[in-house]
């Protein structure tokens, strides 16, 4: 019998009690009470829970809230949840009939609220019948109105990048703008000498000057200097050894420049041009030639055929050439300790770097 109570149906008993007033004393605070009131009462479809509305179902003082006590027929039902205005305790399976309900608030007398209510039975489910064909469709009903739009909910995280478009076509040129202001004037940079690695160059500058006209430092450097004295120094790792093959320059300090044959042959080359390279030294020489002789009118010992062989020997032969002299038509005789033509004094200076 109790298995077939699935779905309960509860009944509101109509019981009003006048409000009663009390005074509690709770430690030194007092607290008005009022008497609970049933209004309502209801079990739920499933017949497990009991819904009990009311009023003043509150109990205890500001400080602490007491839970109230629901009593069904002697039998003391397990508090769910509550408020001042409705219980909901659970409810124990029972016969259809009639019920008394309590409700105490203070655990006494004159804070219970009584009622009763009756409890329907229903019959027995019979198994559910065959569904039926689906009907045809109803005509759609007009569309509602819409509501109004909803907060916008949070956002989700980046997605990852799309793949790189193709490239669309240039824009057409826009018009050109204006001119700017013209820029402050930077710092003067180094002139360039325009002289290319390799070049030698006269001057007469001393060593010091030369470097502080073309803007070297006082102290030599392979690596940094672009210009050095054609003393013979050794120059290894500047630029010049990199593209001569040479790690020293020539030593031209007391010596002409030659230039070289490169294929010259009329007559006026270097009689040494075949075992001539760049930079290298040659020695002063006198060209082979031969003298014309006179004898005097009047020869005295000196008799013609033989020259005096050797100047400053001191060894008389018969016949001799002496020492230089003047010859008017040709001007004053210059001799010393070599041949040589008319110079100036220079400093020879080559570009390293």
């Amino acid at each position: 019998m109790l298995s077939s109570i699935k779905r309960l149906c509860g009944a509101v008993l109509l019981v009003l009690i006048i409000p009663m007033f009390a005074v509690a004393d709770h430690g030194r605070w007092f607290v008005r009470n009022k008497q609970p009131v049933i209004f309502k009462v209801v079990v739920d479809g499933s017949g497990s829970a009991i819904t009990i509305s009311g009023d003043s179902f509150d109990t205890g003082s500001w400080r602490k809230k007491e839970a109230p006590r629901v009593v069904l027929n002697d039998e003391e039902l397990k508090v769910i949840s509550y408020s001042s205005e409705e219980i909901i305790a659970e409810f124990p399976q029972l016969e259809p009939g009639t019920y008394r309900i309590e409700v105490q608030t203070k655990f006494s007398p004159f804070f219970t609220a009584v009622g009763y209510f009756t409890l329907a039975g229903t019959g027995i489910h019979g198994p559910a019948g065959p569904q039926g064909e689906q009907g045809p469709q109803g005509e759609q009903g007009p569309a509602g109105e819409q509501g109004p739009a909803g907060e916008p909910g949070p956002m989700g995280p980046e997605g990852p990048a799309g793949a790189i478009g193709p490239q669309g076509p240039a824009g057409e040129q826009g018009p050109q703008g204006e001119q700017g202001p013209a820029g402050e004037p930077g710092t003067q940079g180094i002139a360039g000498d325009g002289f290319v690695v390799g070049t030698v160059q006269a001057s007469l500058l001393t060593p010091e000057q030369f470097a502080v006209a073309v803007s070297d430092t006082d102290s030599f450097s392979a690596s940094t200097s672009r210009w050095v004295l054609a003393d013979g120094r050794d120059v290894s790792g500047s630029l010049f050894e990199q593209i001569s093959g040479m790690s020293k320059v020539p030593d031209m300090r007391g010596t002409f420049l030659r230039g070289m044959n490169l294929g010259r042959q009329d007559g006026n080359e270097d009689p040494d041009g075949d075992l001539r390279a760049l930079g290298d030294y040659q020695s002063d020489q006198f060209q082979g030639h031969g003298h014309t002789h006179e004898m005097p009118a009047n020869n005295g010992s000196y008799s013609p055929g033989t020259f005096y062989g050797t100047f400053g020997t001191g060894q008389l032969v018969d016949g001799r050439v002496r020492h230089p002299s003047s010859i008017s038509q040709y001007g004053s005789a210059r001799f010393g300790s070599e041949t040589r033509p008319k110079n100036t004094a220079v400093n020879y200076y080559v570009k390293i770097n």
